[in-house]
């Protein structure tokens, strides 16, 4: 899930994963280019079913970020729910002088942040502006739209946080929480709108 302390251990795990580094975009200007945090508020919306799921909206969500890294689960058991998640930074972790002091990656449905100098800002100051969102398409278009999403890019989702359950015990609950950072902290996120 969202596991993005700094502890030596994870650091090791980085190294040793092989994905690529985060690369700032020369298309993307230096400053902080998006300011909003993500905005959470109470939902009416119903449990519903979904294919072998039974989803129930926790929250309304929408949240505008820089997409800081991509990674398709396209051969999980669970990748008819969430084919694909989204790191997405803002505040300060949307500035490309501040993350490209960061190497930023995702494996396992886990996000990695580790410092590549002593430049980089403390982990207590980004930790909290950072979000491992678990993509869950409402419609066949939403999963092409979420597919086309690039590193280095500004994105805006909207849908609801859930919980979502399977007649073999399988769950997965969404954090409700920006500031948490261990096992079971990222988004889950019925994504029902795009903008790219």
């Amino acid at each position: 899930m969202k596991q993005v302390a700094l502890a030596a251990s994870v650091i090791a795990v980085v190294g040793g994963i092989g994905v690529l580094k985060f690369r700032a975009s020369s298309e993307l200007p230096e400053g902080m280019l998006v300011p909003e945090e993500p905005r959470q508020t109470a939902t009416i919306a119903k449990p519903f079913f979904s294919g072998r799921y039974r989803i129930t909206p926790l929250f309304n969500y929408r949240i505008r970020a820089r997409v800081l890294s991509v990674k398709p689960y396209p051969r999980e058991d669970d990748s008819d729910l969430m084919p694909i998640d989204l790191a997405l930074g803002w505040g300060p972790m949307s500035n490309s002088k501040v993350i490209r002091d960061f190497r930023i990656s995702q494996d396992v449905r886990h996000v990695f942040v580790s410092p590549l100098n002593q430049d980089a800002l403390p982990y207590e100051v980004v930790g909290s502006k950072l979000a491992n969102v678990h993509c869950c398409p409402d419609r066949e278009w939403i999963a092409d739209e979420l597919a086309a999403i690039q590193p280095n890019t500004i994105v805006t989702l909207e849908g609801w946080l859930i919980r979502a359950t399977r007649n073999d015990g399988f769950q997965v609950t969404s954090s409700i929480s920006r500031d948490d950072n261990k096992g079971g902290a990222c988004e889950i996120l019925w994504v029902r709108k795009v903008t790219r």
